[in-house]
């Protein structure tokens, strides 16, 4: 059965400026490419994937709209990729490159 997968807060620096980052992806069924298509299949985890953006210490952020992320999470359920396009409060931005979470401590 799908589920939902959290990634976040990640901080990255974009400019000499650090922002927290966030990933979301609904109906979660596992390692794999999910976002892209802009279809609404239910079940399919494409039209639920969220990623915002937000700078540090700051409330504005950027959303990527439905359709608009691709997120590819790999085999180790810890790490993967991003490719998005954002707009919002914080203004417009892409971002592009590997995600990945610390070790368990």
């Amino acid at each position: 059965s799908a589920g939902f997968l959290s990634v976040g807060q990640i901080l990255g620096e974009v400019g000499g400026k650090r922002y927290n980052i966030e990933m979301r992806i609904g109906d979660y069924v596992g390692p794999g490419q999910y976002g892209g298509t802009g279809e609404l299949a239910p079940g399919s985890g494409v039209a639920s994937v969220f990623v915002q953006v937000s700078p540090e210490g700051e409330d504005t952020f950027s959303v990527a709209s439905p359709g608009a992320a691709v997120v590819i999470v790999n085999d180790d359920e810890r790490s993967g990729t991003v490719d998005t396009n954002l707009s919002g409060d914080a203004g417009e931005m892409s971002m592009t490159g590997a995600w990945g979470c610390p070790p368990d401590s």
